[in-house]
């Protein structure tokens, strides 16, 4: 371990990009893989009470860093980051201390709110999966101020291979609850916490020690109290309204329901996120820089068009034939989940274009307005999914929740663009353009699977030719990027 500073590799924007995608795409394909299989070894019920504990950590877990993590990119000065490191870590052990006491307290309470009382046995689990994830992303940060994005795709595969070997593992051995897969999920973060931890203190451990001052966090507390003061009730709310379709589904439906739409849910976002969670990492980065060399606006217009052009495919052959994919792959017991997907696929669609733009809000200070649209956002889901509780209709709550959710995060493209200097018209035009292209490949699908007796072999087939084939003709300006 050296005493010196840690430097910064060097690397393209695309570069960066590809080594995340890489690791993002392998740990989901290996999620992918493996999700027919675990379809078949647990329940819906299973799944929604792994989704509904998933829910609680993660609007905890979100702001256990109180947001200071963002921040450890920020500073020129090499032991202001480290402090701020220091001050992520110190306030994850806060609170994860703060939930143990709210669990001792009011665990019951909870219990009875979300109509679960099958997470009893899990509650305790909770603080601790709420620390692992403050240390995480605080470690995942650093890792990207310094651009190892090549340990991060590492630590991701190796997290994946650990959860999915683990669930399979219990599932296989008869042990199909909802705690097999919670026990999954705390099992592959983590092996990536140690992946990091590890690493890093090899490289950096004696300089980030050397470094740490209580005066020096303190001064990076106050120099970045925006990030606890705005961007971390941003953060919460928008993780809340995230996860708050789940936690009125286990109030006003039955754990499969929840289930139904955890699967759903999450292998919408899957493909989508593979590219969107990469850009969103690397632009954070170079955003800043880019906005300091007068180039943020070509930025910003190269990343939305590319990602339009992988998006908009995927997301209408979802909508084409998304229910009988899921009764395909998973089982026909797990259709309304794909009929759930049919009708997310449009808003998940302007999340991907919106969401890895976002972190503009953070680099141009803009913490004010990102707390405001994300406060929108969460009343306009909490009550999408209110109304459809309250009208005994889940595909009601669904569909709610993605009409407003197309709107809102319509609403923050157009803020994006204005941020970085782009007409919002002509963006707008070249999504219409892309529609109709995709609308023009659907087609063929949808007769195929809708309007004849084929069997749902040549519909699959026909759409993965489609979809290759689109790619391929597009390989090379997906790739031709520079910055």
């Amino acid at each position: 371990m050296s005493l010196a500073p840690p430097t910064k590799r060097n690397s393209s924007f695309k570069g960066d990009v590809l080594r995340l995608v890489s690791g993002t795409g392998l740990a989901q394909l290996i999620t992918l893989l493996a999700a027919p299989i675990l379809t078949r070894l647990y329940s819906p019920e299973a799944f929604g009470v792994a989704a509904l504990f998933a829910s609680i950590t993660g609007i905890l877990g979100v702001i256990a860093c109180l947001s200071y993590e963002l921040a450890i990119v920020l500073p020129d000065n090499e032991r202001d980051a480290a402090n701020l490191l220091g001050v992520s870590v110190l306030s994850a052990l806060i609170i994860s201390a703060l939930t143990a006491l709210i669990i001792w307290y009011g665990g019951q309470q909870i219990l009875d709110w979300v109509n679960m009382p099958e997470l009893v046995h899990y509650l305790w689990i909770i603080p601790i999966v709420v620390l692992i994830h403050g240390i995480y992303i605080a470690l995942n940060y650093w890792n990207t101020r310094t651009k190892n994005f090549m340990r991060l795709a590492v630590a991701r595969v190796i997290s994946q291979l650990a959860g999915t070997g683990t669930s399979l593992s219990l599932g296989i051995s008869g042990h199909t609850t909802g705690g097999s897969l919670i026990f999954a999920s705390l099992s592959g973060q983590t092996v990536a916490i140690l992946i990091l931890f590890t690493r890093i203190w090899r490289e950096n451990g004696r300089y980030i020690l050397s470094a740490l001052t209580w005066r020096g966090m303190w001064d990076g507390i106050v120099r970045h109290r925006n990030f606890p003061l705005f961007s971390s009730w941003s953060a919460l709310i928008n993780t809340a309204s995230w996860q708050i379709p789940v936690l009125l589904f286990a109030v006003f439906f039955s754990p499969a329901v929840v289930g139904f739409y955890s699967l759903g849910f999450r292998l919408i976002q899957m493909p989508l996120s593979l590219i969107g969670s990469a850009i969103s990492q690397a632009f954070f980065q170079r955003g800043a820089e880019a906005e300091k060399n007068g180039e943020l606006a070509r930025l910003v217009d190269s990343l939305y068009n590319r990602m339009l052009v992988i998006g908009m495919l995927p997301s209408m052959i979802l909508v084409a034939i998304g229910a009988d994919l899921f009764s395909f792959v998973f089982g026909v017991e797990w259709y309304e989940a794909g009929v759930y997907t049919q009708i997310l696929a449009p808003w998940a669609l302007v999340w991907f274009l919106s969401s890895p733009l976002s972190s503009i809000y953070y680099f141009q200070e803009k913490q004010k307005k990102d707390l405001a649209l994300q406060i929108a956002i969460f009343i306009i889901r909490f009550f999408a999914i209110l109304i459809g509780g309250l009208m005994d209709n889940p595909r009601i709550a669904v569909a709610l929740f993605s009409a407003g959710g197309i709107i809102a995060y319509g609403y923050m493209l157009h803020a994006i663009f204005i941020f970085s200097g782009l007409k919002t018209s002509l963006q707008a035009k070249k999504m219409m353009q892309n529609i109709a292209v995709a609308c023009m490949y659907t087609a063929p699908i949808f007769i195929l699977n809708h309007l004849t007796e084929f069997s749902f072999y040549w519909v699959l087939s026909l759409s993965l030719i489609i979809l290759f084939g689109h790619y391929f003709k597009k390989r090379d300006y997906l790739v031709q990027f520079k910055y």
